[in-house]
């Protein structure tokens, strides 16, 4: 098989955090997107976090995309801790679904 076959381009998937106390909160679920694949580099600098929160928050804020694939947050942002750590729990699950498919060799 020749490797382009299995090559595709990023897409954009919407995620909600929609957790019952967020809605309460809120008033509606949250939005934001991400790629549905990551680059190798990514996976590399999360796995190697280990106890640095800054850094793990710094990643995620990176991944959180618009819906037309624009960086959503500035490093400048800073968002309450209840979305953050919401952010940081649907964005490492989605990873884990995305490694299980891009990395199984």
């Amino acid at each position: 098989m020749d490797l382009k076959q299995i090559a595709e381009k990023p897409q954009l998937l919407k995620l909600q955090l929609d957790s019952e106390s967020i809605i309460e909160k809120y008033g509606e679920p949250i939005e934001f997107y991400m790629y549905d694949r990551q680059s190798i580099p990514t996976y590399v600098k999360i796995s190697t976090v280990e106890d640095n929160t800054e850094e793990l928050i710094n990643i995620v804020k990176d991944m959180a995309m618009t819906n037309d694939g624009k960086q959503m947050l500035s490093e400048d942002d800073t968002l309450p801790l209840d979305i953050m750590l919401a952010m940081i729990e649907k964005v490492v699950a989605q990873l884990g679904k995305s490694a299980s498919q891009t990395l199984s060799i």
